[in-house]
């Protein structure tokens, strides 16, 4: 239990400290992991068109394996995000601070960068571009990797919160032993 300190000041005005909210707010400002990309179940199912994981395409078209052109769609929208997603965690941050749950917060972020990723690759920016015989095979489509959508569809976001609640009542355990 969090004890409360109290400082007179001159006036009559009581100054009260409460500990609990303070570790309560240490617990939510702990560490977290948010992963975005073939993260889920999604990713373990066989493609449509092939006798591979959706995963394992997406990686073959991330990093270009297998004799196919490397058509970065997770690196390239971090590389081209980073200031952004940089503003998002301190936006994160500032949420937690005015007490939203940390992982609400986290979760919204998770969805917003799942979407931008697909929204990136829907809007045909991944490079480089069809071939002119790729283009006409896939009836006209100009867009790469969007052919099904499922690999579109397959990219989520993993929230990681490590339990940090026995660091915050070690912590208080300790300040109330030293007062």
């Amino acid at each position: 239990m969090a004890r409360k300190k109290s400082t007179k000041l001159r006036g009559g005005v009581e100054i009260v400290e409460d500990s609990s909210r303070f570790y309560k707010l240490l617990g939510e400002l702990g560490p977290a992991q948010i992963q975005v990309g073939m993260v889920d179940e999604e990713a373990d199912k066989i493609h449509p068109n092939s006798t591979l994981t959706t995963g394992e395409i997406a990686m073959m078209h991330e990093l270009g394996l297998g004799g196919m052109l490397e058509r970065s769609w997770l690196r390239s929208w971090f590389d081209t995000n980073t200031d952004q997603c940089t503003r998002d965690l301190n936006a994160a941050m500032e949420l937690v601070l005015q007490g939203h749950s940390r992982r609400s917060v986290y979760e919204m972020l998770g969805e917003q960068w799942v979407k931008s990723l697909q929204d990136n690759i829907l809007a045909g920016r991944i490079r480089p571009p069809l071939a002119a015989s790729t283009i006409a095979s896939k009836g006209g489509e100009t867009r790469p990797l969007v052919d099904t959508q499922t690999l579109v569809h397959a990219i989520s976001y993993k929230l990681f919160l490590p339990q940090i609640k026995s660091i915050a009542d070690s912590a208080l355990r300790q300040a109330l032993r030293s007062r």
